[in-house]
């Protein structure tokens, strides 16, 4: 049995209430807590895509932004996102990803259903502007199954059959930035 991380409960404007409970806890509850998005896109300004592994406990097997992680409790959400981004492929493109690396577009609440329970995510979310050759990336299987660079078309495709995480109010603010590119 895993140990689950400590996670800080928030109020319903994203302002921490000082409530530190187990993110298995404020899962169970539904208290609303801080979690980090990152779109990592390329030239083609397409965005690099996770297919969750058919073993995950929630949505498994449908495709996700490029990462996406819950903040612990005493840290803040760039500090997670460059730490798991770090763990998960920097070591494998060959550089440290480092703050300056990130773009912050937005933050949004979000509310998902994984059968009868309500998730309720504040999300801090970042844009990478990379192009990584996806052949050389190796993922843990217990968290991903594969990944692709989509297009926009591409991801409303996925929605529109049900293959997309309901993790989905990046996609919007996401795709205004690249239309700026």
């Amino acid at each position: 049995m895993y140990e689950s991380e400590m996670i800080e409960v928030l109020d319903d404007y994203g302002v921490p209430d000082g409530r530190i409970v187990s993110r298995d806890e404020a899962h169970e509850k539904g208290l609303l807590h801080r979690g980090g998005v990152v779109a990592i896109v390329n030239s083609e300004n397409k965005i690099l895509m996770q297919r969750r592994s058919a073993s995950k406990r929630v949505f498994p097997g449908v495709w996700d932004i490029s990462l996406a992680a819950h903040v612990s409790a005493g840290e803040d959400s760039i500090t997670t996102v460059m730490r798991e981004m770090n763990e998960e492929i920097g070591f494998q493109i060959e550089r440290k990803i480092q703050a300056k690396d990130f773009r912050f577009l937005t933050s949004f609440r979000e509310d998902i259903m994984p059968g009868d329970k309500v998730e309720k995510h504040w999300y801090d979310l970042f844009v990478i502007v990379k192009n990584i050759d996806i052949k050389n990336l190796c993922f843990n299987d217990a968290e991903v199954d594969g990944v692709a660079w989509l297009s926009y078309t591409d991801i409303i495709k996925l929605k529109e059959s049900g293959q997309l995480s309901p993790r989905q109010g990046w996609i919007t603010p996401v795709f205004k930035f690249i239309n700026k590119l």
